[in-house]
């Protein structure tokens, strides 16, 4: 398989590791335009193909088998589709696109042209990610009724020196259609065999973009929070701000009360899942060492080759839960402009 990796930022290194190492990979090229960062990041992955030039051109090459963007947001969509259309099969950092509509005519091309349309979900390839899912599935909580989670992390530097990150037109926001779109899989996963969303309430904000606490009209949020209700007696409550000056001790904090017992876990390598029962101490669950967390990009990557290779499905996630993902961030979105609550069809 002939793999074109379409962008040449800091995001591409993992992808390249990841490609380099799969059995299913016999060739690599590099797309950029910026030349001195195509030759050098190249040059650091022995037979990667450096080409300087319009993605449009390699896309539309035929010894290219599968395409793999790693570019703003907004590119996502126009890429996915050209290489669609070409006959190839795309793998696609998060989002898959910026509205339900692309998204959807994306699906609906990809089927139609009998190719694949993965978009990355790597946390779910996360040990202890898939640990917090077993223990939903064991019944260990009894019945699950609350996820919280909290995430706050100091990326107010390298954000507002990667510009696009913060435009609403790059972007298609702010922080969660990107650093906390991982988050919203996660939950939406967890969840899954329990029940649906139907209604999401949100408040987002621009605290620290710009370190004078400037507002622009043309930037999405630095700070959000949200609550999700489900069918029956079950909620997500949930916040990211990813502008603090410095990470504070706990940046991650999560817990999903059940009826019988809380988890509790945060974010540190080597921390373990609580357990809390009544009247008991909390109980380390048996969780994946730290070196086993390692890499999960690169683990879903190399899956989703495999996946596409065997013509099977990836091990973890799926394109319905990448949509759902997606509809659920626009839903956040919405409720926030409108003040109100947004139902999920």
């Amino acid at each position: 398989m002939h793999v074109a990796v379409i962008g040449s930022g800091r995001w591409c290194r993992p992808h390249l590791e990841a490609l380099s190492g799969s059995p299913h990979v016999a060739a690599i090229t590099l797309v950029g335009r910026n030349p001195n960062a195509v030759t050098a990041v190249a040059a650091a992955y022995p037979g990667v193909r450096p080409f300087v030039g319009c993605w449009s051109e390699v896309v539309a090459d035929p010894k290219i088998d599968l395409v793999d963007i790693v570019v703003p947001h907004h590119l996502h969509h126009p890429v996915a589709t050209a290489a669609i259309d070409a006959g190839k099969h795309v793998i696609c950092e998060k989002p898959g696109s910026l509205s339900l509509t692309d998204w959807d005519a994306l699906g609906a091309r990809a089927a139609a042209a009998d190719r694949r349309f993965l978009v990355i979900q790597n946390q779910l390839y996360d040990p202890l990610v898939q640990r917090i899912g077993q223990v939903v599935r064991e019944g260990l909580l009894g019945r699950p009724f609350l996820l919280v989670e909290n995430n706050y992390t100091a990326h107010a530097a390298s954000y507002r020196q990667d510009g696009w990150r913060t435009r609403r037109d790059l972007a298609g926001g702010g922080v969660l259609i990107d650093g906390g779109y991982h988050m919203v899989y996660k939950h939406l996963d967890w969840l899954a065999g329990i029940s649906r969303p139907v209604w999401v309430d949100a408040s987002t904000a621009q605290l620290n973009i710009f370190a004078d606490g400037t507002l622009a009209s043309d930037r999405g949020e630095d700070f959000v929070s949200y609550t999700v209700a489900f069918e029956g007696p079950l909620r997500i409550n949930a916040s990211h701000a990813w502008t603090l000056s410095a990470n504070p001790l706990r940046p991650r904090l999560g817990l999903l009360a059940g009826s019988q017992a809380t988890l509790e876990w945060v974010d540190s390598a080597d921390a373990p899942l609580l357990l809390h029962t009544p009247g008991k101490a909390a109980f380390p669950l048996e969780s994946p060492a730290a070196d086993e967390r390692k890499e999960s990009l690169k683990k879903c990557i190399v899956d989703y080759v495999e996946a596409i290779q065997q013509q099977r499905q990836p091990r973890y996630g799926s394109s319905a839960l990448a949509r759902q993902t997606l509809q659920l961030i626009l839903g956040v979105y919405r409720a926030s402009r409108e003040g109100c609550r947004v139902m999920l069809p």
